[in-house]
């Protein structure tokens, strides 16, 4: 039965991952703008088209954007242009710039400027959307934007200039960054649901890798949301948002590392070991470095790429070992999604020293995605192996303490029981001077005659009622064993001894009832005793002799009843 319950939970998400790809695929790839009857951006978006006048302090030249050109940190780039008709047909501009500061003139008038901000250490600017609002009327006057580089990665980098209405800008921007949006959003949510359920996880191992695995996951997706262009939607401080992204992008090897860790085969590889704390090193340093203003994030940058590299190594490292290794069970998962991530991480390095000014992080962002859908469905499922174990071993544990046949607690129970009282009967009157512990024994009359004269099924039955009686009356006030065929006890823990005689008498009071309902002769014997100083065993000795000698006097009756009262001391 959870056989096939895990069978079809893994086939139900094998086939609605395959539809969200296919819906995915459609919606995004399969479409085109000429198929769309209904639209929002029916407004006219262009590219600036035709050459810019560009000039540094070593270099003048007319060129279209975009473009790379030879530039530093600190230099000033002009970028100047007539506007046409044409080009002011909208009444914006809007252009994405990476790590530097703008300014833009019409006609030696200032038209934008980036205020400037109180920052608590230096930091910078951040990769951005600039806006550029236009007057009326400047058909024919001079555009001139001056950008200012923070960093040499991205020096020289002229980006390419839209033109159209401030609403289609943005919508542009929002139509471009919408499945970024969605992905990062349910990743975001996805890393949640795991951390939490790795927190409710009594396993401490599973426990650990479900943490780290749902920290990274909830750590990439707010990287991937702040590197995906649309972080203006988030926050208006986009310098600290590029700190958080930065942040979050060294933090990564750390989790990774530390997931890692929570594996068998590479928990105690002394390189695995180092390349965790190395990672903590370093992004500890990288805070340390920004914070004091020595050095920026993005200048930090190659030892990040270096850890991802040292995880790919030892990761290799990890699984030669295991072919070496005698294991007949080898578990090759965490080194199949790691050695992809390792392989579309080191794609996108070199795509980030080879290509200046390329889009980053571009198969980085692929690799994250089929690391965490990867371990993460193996994660959960080994969560699920382990509430179905978790299951079955209460399911085990209540059969070993409960009666088949009553529903009662059985014998091994009851044997528990006393040997938790017989521990703690020393400071039991210290500790509860107030509460009051009974025995309470009880035995069947004539079950034997009622096996021979009716069969066993009628002896089961009156067994199976004597259970019910007794717990049905002793219901709060004490625990109901059944310690042999047909001898049960209840151990009871009251403050007020009038709560067990109330309790008492209800259920002579309902052996009456039965024994008035039954076409069989039906009685019970009943001793109960107080425990004393003499302890709990002495006082189970007392309660089955008072049971016994009330079973002896109901057999020198003429008559057999059809119930007998207790006796108690």
């Amino acid at each position: 039965m959870l056989k096939n319950v895990k069978r079809l939970t893994r086939r139900s998400f094998t086939v609605l991952l395959l539809y969200l790809i296919l819906v995915v695929l459609w919606l995004w790839v399969g479409s085109s703008p000429g198929d769309d009857k209904v639209r929002f951006d029916n407004e006219e978006i262009r590219l600036l088209k035709g050459e810019f006048q560009i000039s540094t302090k070593d270099q003048s030249l007319d060129a279209s954007l975009p473009l790379q050109i030879e530039a530093q940190k600190g230099d000033t780039i002009v970028l100047k242009r007539k506007l046409t008709r044409e080009d002011v047909s909208g009444d914006s501009f809007l252009f994405y710039v990476k790590q530097a500061k703008i300014k833009a003139f019409l006609s030696g008038l200032l038209i934008y400027e980036e205020p400037e901000r109180e920052l608590p250490f230096p930091m910078l600017s951040g990769s951005y959307w600039r806006l550029i609002r236009l007057p009326v009327n400047c058909a024919g006057r001079i555009l001139t934007i001056e950008i200012t580089p923070e960093t040499d990665k991205y020096a020289g980098e002229l980006p390419e200039i839209y033109a159209g209405n401030k609403s289609a800008l943005i919508y542009m921007v929002l139509k471009q960054g919408a499945l970024a949006l969605v992905l990062g959003c349910t990743a975001l949510i996805l890393g949640v649901a795991v951390l939490v359920c790795g927190l409710m996880i009594k396993d401490r191992l599973l426990a650990a890798r479900m943490y780290y695995l749902g920290l990274l996951t909830a750590t990439t997706s707010i990287w991937e949301l702040l590197e995906s262009r649309i972080s203006q939607l988030f926050t208006g401080n986009i310098a600290r948002a590029s700190l958080v992204l930065f942040s979050c992008f060294g933090l990564m090897p750390v989790l990774i590392s530390a997931y890692l860790l929570t594996y068998d085969g590479l928990r105690n590889k002394w390189y695995i070991k180092w390349i965790f704390r190395l990672s903590v090193g370093i992004y500890l340093l990288m805070q340390l470095l920004q914070v004091t203003g020595v050095c920026y994030y993005m200048d930090m940058l190659p030892p990040v790429h270096l850890m991802f590299i040292l995880i790919l190594v030892g990761l290799i490292a990890g699984f030669l070992d295991l072919l070496k290794s005698d294991q007949e069970k080898k578990d090759f998962s965490i080194y199949k999604a790691t050695g992809l991530l390792g392989a579309f991480g080191m794609a996108d390095i070199a795509w980030f020293y080879m290509v200046p000014s390329g889009r980053v992080a571009i198969f980085m962002r692929m690799g994250i995605l089929v690391f965490i859908g990867y371990l993460g469905y193996g994660a959960l499922r080994q969560v699920g192996d382990l509430r179905v174990q978790e299951t079955k071993q209460k399911l085990y544990q209540k059969l070993a303490f409960q009666d088949i046949l009553t529903g009662l607690k059985n014998r091994t129970a009851f044997e528990k029981e006393m040997n938790e009282i017989r521990t703690e009967e020393k400071e039991w009157k210290t500790e509860h001077p107030k509460e009051n512990r009974v025995v309470l024994v009880t035995d069947m009359n004539g079950l034997k005659k009622i096996n021979d004269g009716l069969g066993h099924t009628k002896g089961d039955e009156a067994i199976i009622r004597t259970g019910s009686l007794l717990k049905q009356s002793f219901e709060g006030v004490g625990n109901c064993y059944r310690i042999g065929g047909d001898e049960f006890c209840v151990l009871s823990r009251v403050e007020r001894m009038e709560d067990f005689e109330e309790a008492y008498r209800e259920f002579r009071a309902a052996v009456r009832r039965a024994a008035e309902q039954t076409e069989y002769q039906y009685a019970v014997s009943v001793g109960y005793c107080v425990v004393d100083e003499s302890g709990i065993d002495e006082c189970l000795k007392k309660a089955d002799r008072l049971m016994y000698e009330e079973k002896s006097r109901s057999k020198k009756q003429t008559e057999e009843p059809k119930y007998l009262s207790g006796t108690s001391v």
